[in-house]
């Protein structure tokens, strides 16, 4: 049986008769973790108990939960873990950037564009909801601008599309040159607190010159919201 301190007693429960026995349910002062226990009582009146110095613990407790804290609510973090005092369901803090020049390649794999944020999560399950948006240029019929978002960036990062395919394309048709704009909203959970970068990517599919961002293609950006769980 575990032996503990008695550090604070809030309210008492039922007492069975003097010089008997009684149960109490306990918060304990710096963690707020929350017992009953039964405790042997000398003597009884109206203003004094004395009871032991130490007591065993006989009824359930939440181990390991910390004193509330203001606008946050007591979150599972599933089995074999105690419940956390965490923010849910609330937008924790946004960063954001903007360009006003292009990012051009004739490449046919991803590279990183210019446009790219960075941001630090307040806690590891926090899902992070990714914006882009600018214009999209490609030069030739019949081939297409591609973009995409990466986690850490290139080489070796994490491409956000589905099967790494890119968000957006654009395709001129005929014998033209074609602009057209792009957004894109992108979920992410990276799983840390650490300064997590993403960056917009983008490739030509086909032939001839691809452009995004900002210049004579209007403005393109980034913004990073950081969403509670």
């Amino acid at each position: 049986m575990m032996k503990k301190t008695l550090l604070f007693i809030i309210l008492i429960l039922g007492i069975k008769s003097a010089a008997s026995a009684a149960t109490l349910t306990l918060v304990h002062s710096s963690t707020g973790n929350i017992q009953n226990v039964t405790v042997a009582v000398s003597s009884l009146t109206a203003t004094t108990m004395n009871v032991p110095s130490t007591f065993t613990q006989t009824g359930p407790y939440i181990a390991g939960v910390t004193t509330p804290v203001l606008n946050k609510i007591l979150t599972a973090q599933g089995a074999g873990f105690p419940p956390i005092w965490a923010y849910t369901g609330k937008i924790l803090q946004i960063a954001t950037m903007t360009v006003t020049s292009s990012t051009s390649t004739s490449l046919t794999t991803f590279i990183n564009t210019h446009v790219t944020k960075a941001i630090s999560p307040t806690a590891t399950n926090s899902i992070i909801l990714v914006i882009v948006f600018g214009n999209l240029y490609h030069d030739t019929a019949g081939s297409a601008t591609i973009l995409s978002v990466n986690r850490g960036g290139l080489p070796g990062g994490t491409d956000l599309s589905p099967g790494g395919a890119g968000f957006c394309e654009n395709t001129p048709a005929g014998t033209g040159t074609a602009v057209q704009p792009c957004f894109i909203m992108a979920i992410d959970v990276p799983g840390t607190t650490s300064s997590t970068t993403y960056k917009a990517t983008m490739k030509t599919a086909g032939t001839g010159i691809s452009s995004y961002g900002g210049g004579y293609i209007s403005v393109g950006g980034m913004a990073l919201i950081e969403i509670g769980q």
